[in-house]
């Protein structure tokens, strides 16, 4: 079994949209996938399941729970090949309790330094804890089409030391569309290049786990 947690310190990052991705794609490969919602009061993950059982019975469906604690995510673990688990859109003190079960922590930041600084900070805070680096991979997410801000970015994130997944997902509303019908960002075969990007990045998440 493995835990991959997607984490962030505010909200609006892609930390739920890759979340369904990496658990939808690894449902291809015949693994049994949950995701474990910890945004109790939103629950978008569980709304987000509902609109895809919605959308059509041949869609792909994987398990969505709402997990208010660390405790309910390791007992998925239990049941599961796999389990995302999609954090609240704040730091607390069950997300470190669920970074410290989890195999690979992937945190979603935007170009800007509205984004960029509190990345690298949930970051710093999560090894301060005493959470091996190796585990803490960041991912850019919804950016915009300028190569000068992305290189930036990631000149920004590599003087920190930070491990930066390759690849990127830019902004596009067929994206937003795909999740309100209950889609994967990597479910849209009108833009196959835009697929391919999603499938990507979500392959680059697993290749990520460490071994």
């Amino acid at each position: 079994m493995a835990i991959i947690s997607f984490l962030a310190q505010k909200g609006g990052v892609g930390k739920s949209s890759l979340a369904r991705l990496v658990a939808v794609e690894a449902s291809r490969l015949k693994l049994q996938v949950a995701i474990a919602d910890l945004d109790t009061r939103q629950s978008s993950c569980v709304a987000w399941l509902e609109r895809r059982q919605e959308s059509g019975p041949r869609r792909r469906q994987v398990k969505v729970v709402s997990a208010a604690g660390a405790d309910e995510v390791l007992k998925l673990a239990g049941e599961f090949d796999l389990v995302v688990v999609d954090g609240a859109p704040h730091s607390s003190p069950v997300s470190l309790d669920v970074a410290r079960l989890s195999d690979l922590i992937v945190i979603p930041t935007g170009l800007s330094l509205d984004d960029l600084d509190p990345a690298a900070v949930l970051v710093n805070n999560l090894i301060g804890a005493g959470i091996d680096r190796g585990r803490i991979v960041i991912s850019l997410y919804a950016i915009a089409d300028s190569k000068p801000e992305l290189a930036a970015a990631r000149e920004y994130l590599d003087r920190g030391g930070y491990t930066v997944l390759p690849g990127e997902i830019q902004f596009r509303t067929s994206y937003q569309k795909a999740s309100d019908r209950g889609l994967t960002i990597s479910e849209i075969p009108q833009y196959p290049t835009l697929r391919k990007r999603a499938f990507d990045m979500s392959s680059a998440i697993v290749d990520a786990i460490p071994s």
